[in-house]
């Protein structure tokens, strides 16, 4: 099961630093079994994800469960009302916005049952994104990368739909274009080093057979609770979809 918590998180001025994001990671760290935090640690992929969204003075707090081993224990904080940063010796306060659970196999019926009334996708990438590639930090949007961490990601949790596949992979590079974007390079920064990625609006086109629209849309919706690229446990590859258009 798939569960995403939203709050509007109080933070004073004081308290949006540049390494918040980390500092409230390891808040959470702490809320959860020490036995499930040593697990989490030693997978290929963290079923945990959490970021903040900065909208003007609304600052909101996402945290995601990909996986039932995390997400039944984030289904326990639905009535967390404050946290306590230590390090600064100060209380914020929260209020719940919305709460999203379903199950994989729910979400893939849902995607790829639905009518088709867009070709255009348009993102917005909420933080830094990046990927890791030949040990070095790639900050360029490139879509073959991001639908592969999408598509790895979503097999490495889903215990019966399997979707990566190489020839799945190149036909979506060949048929999923990036058509306009409005991005930065920005940074990311955690506890002793910081991570440059690109944020900002970016709008897709997709061409092909409807059912292979409705993959890509798919992949776009598990987006919006993944994130994209590395580093999304921490807080980096936030991604919400800001409007679909009909394609004529």
């Amino acid at each position: 099961m798939i569960v995403k918590l939203r709050y509007k998180i109080n933070l004073p001025n004081s308290l949006r630093t540049k390494k918040i994001e980390s500092t409230l990671h390891g808040f959470l760290m702490e809320l959860l079994p020490s036995e499930l935090v040593e697990h989490l640690h030693n997978l290929s992929y963290n079923p945990f994800r959490q970021r903040l969204i900065f909208e003007k003075e609304l600052v909101i707090w996402e945290i995601v469960g990909l996986h039932k081993m995390v997400s039944e224990e984030l289904l326990k904080l639905e009535n967390l009302r404050e946290i306590t940063i230590k390090r600064a010796q100060k209380t914020v306060s929260l209020s719940l916005l919305s709460k999203d659970a379903i199950a994989v196999d729910d979400l893939v019926k849902k995607e790829m049952g639905r009518e088709i009334d867009s070709r255009i996708i348009s993102l917005k990438f909420t933080s830094p994104t990046s990927f890791k590639a030949n040990g070095h930090y790639d900050i360029f949007p490139d879509i073959r990368k991001i639908f592969r961490s999408l598509m790895m990601n979503f097999d490495f949790f889903s215990e019966t739909t399997k979707i990566y596949d190489y020839e799945v992979l190149s036909y979506i590079e060949e048929n999923v274009h990036i058509v306009s974007y409005k991005l930065m390079t920005k940074n990311f920064h955690l506890e002793k080093i910081k991570v440059k990625g690109f944020q900002g609006d970016m709008t897709l086109k997709v061409t092909g057979a409807e059912q292979f629209v409705k993959l890509v849309l798919l992949m776009i919706k598990y987006a919006t609770f993944a994130g994209i690229g590395m580093k999304t446990s921490l807080g980096m590859g936030g991604v919400s979809i800001n409007e679909r258009h009909y394609l004529r």
